[in-house]
């Protein structure tokens, strides 16, 4: 299987992830955990938040492993990409909350 996990497009990576989690389950991780980094920088301005499965599979995945703290961060991540951006007042409180996440 060929799949390009150089990119820095959250969409490929995380099906990239998606494709890897049969055939090299860390990697797919490693790949998911990317996706939602860089989703959180610059996030995919898609109206069906479709990429929010990287969010919930990192969360099931970290809870599983029984690391809280790691799914608290996918959860943070998720949540400065999907606030609203339009109002100021909620850019600035985004801003506040995403200096935690980082």
């Amino acid at each position: 299987m060929t799949i390009d996990v150089t990119t820095r497009r959250p969409p490929n990576l995380a099906l990239a992830g998606w494709a890897w989690e049969r055939h090299d389950y860390p990697k797919a991780v490693e790949l998911y955990w990317r996706a939602a980094e860089l989703e959180a920088i610059e996030p995919t301005l898609d109206q069906e938040n479709d990429a929010d499965f990287v969010f919930d599979t990192l969360v099931g995945i970290e809870l599983f492993n029984k690391r809280p703290d790691r799914a608290a961060r996918a959860l943070r991540l998720k949540a400065v990409r999907v606030l609203t951006l339009d109002d100021p007042a909620v850019m600035e409180a985004s801003e506040r909350f995403g200096m935690h996440v980082r």
